[in-house]
This record gives C-alpha cells, sequence and structure tokens, in this order.
C-alpha cells in the first residue's frame, strides 16, 4: 500500500508519504514497531501521526491496560522524535508536557472537535514556553477554518486561565501573530513540507487578504494577524494560491460550481 502511494504521490507533487496510527486503543504495541523498522529503513523520513490522551476516560483505560499514561508510554516506548505529530495530547501531566516539548515532537490541536465532545484543553502555555511546536487542525468536526480553530485555541485558554492573551509572550507580543507562526510551523513540520514561509525553495501557498474590507482597510500591519484571527464578521481571504496554483480567486473556488453539484447529488443518494 506504501509503495503504491508513493507511486501515486510521484505524479502530484503537492502530496507526500506519512504514517497514520490512529491510537494506542486501535494500534497493538507489535503493529507499531513492524511499521515503524518498515519506514527506519527509507532514506527520507515520514511523519509519524496519532491520536492521543485526547479524553480522561482513554487515559484511565491506558492506565488500567499498560500501567501508564498514553503519552508517558509513548515517551518511553517509541523513541518520539521531531517527525511526530501527536493529535490531540488534552491531557498530560507536567512531566509529559515538557518530555514531549524536548523531543522536537509536534502536536496537533484541533479545538473545535475537542470542544465539541467536550474533550477538555491543551497546556497551551506550559508546552510553548517548553519550547514546544504546535499545529492546526480540524479532525473530525465540519469546521475546515484555520483561523477559527486558532481563535478558539485562544479563548479556551482564557477562559481557565482567567487573563487574555495567553498565546502572547515578550518576544512577540501581538497573540494572532505569535499563534499564526506558531501553526504555520508546526504545521510545517507536522508534514514534513517546506511550506509556511515566503522563503527561497518554499512551497508557495499563499492567502491573498481583502485589503479593501472594513476590517482590514485602516489597520496597520502589526494588527493584520490579530485581526485576521479575533475581528473580523466575515472572510478576509481573498484569493489561495496552493503549491503555485491558485484554487480560490476573488473569494471564489475554480471548481465550486461542479463540486457543490457533485456534493449534493451524493447526499441525495444516501440512505
Amino acid at each position: 500500500m506504501v509503495e503504491q502511494a508513493q507511486e501515486q504521490c510521484k505524479m502530484h507533487h503537492q502530496h507526500s508519504i506519512g504514517i497514520g496510527f490512529h491510537s494506542l486503543r486501535a494500534v497493538p504495541k507489535e503493529a507499531f514497531s513492524e511499521v515503524l523498522s518498515h519506514f527506519q529503513t527509507t532514506k527520507n523520513p515520514k511523519p509519524i501521526h496519532i491520536h492521543i490522551a485526547e479524553q480522561v476516560k482513554e487515559v484511565q483505560q491506558c492506565l488500567a491496560h499498560l500501567g501508564c499514561r498514553p503519552v508517558e508510554w509513548l515517551l518511553d516506548t517509541m523513541g518520539v522524535d521531531k517527525n511526530w505529530c501527536l493529535v490531540h495530547a488534552t491531557h498530560m501531566t507536567k512531566e509529559e508536557t515538557i518530555g514531549l516539548a524536548k523531543t522536537g515532537a509536534t502536536v496537533g490541536l484541533c479545538p473545535s472537535t475537542e470542544a465539541n465532545l467536550g474533550d477538555g484543553l491543551f497546556p497551551l502555555t506550559q508546552f510553548l514556553n517548553s519550547n514546544g511546536h504546535i499545529a492546526i487542525g480540524s479532525d473530525g468536526n465540519t469546521c475546515t477554518n484555520p483561523m477559527e480553530e486558532m481563535r478558539l485555541l485562544e479563548y479556551g485558554q482564557r477562559l481557565v486561565m482567567l487573563n487574555r492573551n495567553i498565546g502572547s509572550n515578550v518576544a512577540q507580543k501581538h497573540t494572532g501573530t505569535r499563534l499564526m507562526q506558531e501553526c504555520l510551523n508546526g504545521g510545517a513540520r507536522s508534514i514534513a513540507t517546506k511550506t509556511g514561509a515566503i522563503e527561497a525553495g518554499y512551497r508557495a501557498d499563499l492567502l491573498v487578504l481583502d485589503h479593501q474590507s472594513a476590517d482590514l482597510s485602516i489597520t496597520d500591519e502589526e494588527f493584520i494577524m490579530d485581526t485576521l484571527l479575533f475581528a473580523p464578521n466575515q472572510s478576509l481571504v481573498r484569493s489561495v494560491m496552493a503549491a503555485g496554483e491558485w484554487h480560490v480567486r476573488d473569494f471564489k473556488h475554480r471548481d465550486e460550481a461542479r463540486l457543490t453539484q457533485a456534493f449534493i447529488k451524493t447526499l441525495k443518494s444516501l440512505p
């Protein structure tokens, strides 16, 4: 399956191969070891993703079955490093949080799904203060707006910590700017792809904002990311380029009409 996927990716420059273990409760240790040993023989390291420590019940079940907590077990058993992306990692002790940050792994946060399921809140401040890396995702929820996800991430932290601007620090006082940069860097790490920055050798993934909107028309440059994450009542993304190709121009996807009709047709065909 991996070899077939690699052949397919040769024809799609925007895609690459990674490993996705669903979770500790779904994959036995022997399968982990077998898959990892296979990929360790390849020249280029592959991203390794896993859902972990999402809910309290999951942690309790792991303690009962393995005798230790999920992140603790993973750190002690599987040689976690910068190639790993731990999705959720909501419930960690202080020791796990610091230990995970030291490995260079990324945590993939999915705030709308975590809120929808009542999972809890990730220890964001402690993890970032330990030089941890975060990425943003949508998991199984219907939200696919990264700005909305980052806004929910920040607001959830504020509600618990009874404070504002949790995502900011001394080096970057603008919460929106720091969260965006952290998630761009972590997102690139989580897929092992040069993206998330406008630099030579990086993939041309760009968002063009609507500078004529009421929200941005008089906004100073230093406040743009804060405005993008926390202020708008409507989308401020005017155009989208992915891997050097325009997919959205002037708020309209190039294949929107066909895809919309195909989606409606599919929904109607379901029993």
